[in-house]
């Protein structure tokens, strides 16, 4: 099981806001870190965290889509920071 996989199942479990900021803070850390590193690096490779989470996004919208009972299926995405 991949980080990403690990964090997004747990944020869902955790009731109190300070848990699941805590949560977000962990992936987009290792998200900005990930990021940081260059392709080319032989020492520190990219890990492909961003390309994960696209991948991911895109599985559960597929899922949404199919048991969606309405016309259109809204995703919003709070990229703030």
């Amino acid at each position: 099981m991949d980080i990403f996989q690990l964090l997004s199942l747990t944020f869902s479990k955790y009731t109190d806001t300070k848990s699941q900021s805590a949560v977000e803070e962990v992936g987009l850390e290792f998200l900005r870190r990930d990021e940081a590193r260059t392709v080319e690096s032989e020492n520190e490779p990219k890990l492909g965290v961003s390309e994960q989470i696209v991948s991911w996004i895109s599985t559960e919208v597929g899922k949404m889509a199919k048991r969606a009972n309405s016309e259109c299926v809204f995703v919003f995405l709070d990229c703030s920071n």
